[in-house]
């Protein structure tokens, strides 16, 4: 489920990367969250995909991160599944 929250963020990313105004990051996920906290050097099965959400996010000139409770994340949550969906297809 960690990839799919991941994949979600980047397309989220990508997306605000086209508005050129602030972008704050709403997600539920604590694994997403901390990815933003700092600069990373870990070998696990996603570090490529950790390391370009973190890239991304340097490109932007107003980027915030905001934890929220999953109950307030809904939508978010329901788009990370439909991206799991569509990888496995």
């Amino acid at each position: 489920m960690e990839e799919a929250e991941l994949r979600a963020c980047i397309a989220g990313l990508y997306i605000g990367m086209t508005l050129h105004s602030p972008i704050i990051l709403e997600t539920d996920c604590t694994f997403v969250a901390a990815i933003f906290a700092n600069e990373f050097d870990d070998r696990s099965a996603l570090h490529d995909l950790k390391k370009e959400a973190w890239s991304i996010s340097k490109l932007m000139d107003s980027f915030r991160v905001s934890k929220i409770r999953r109950s307030a994340n809904e939508v978010a949550h329901l788009i990370a599944n439909l991206v799991l969906i569509i990888e496995w297809m």
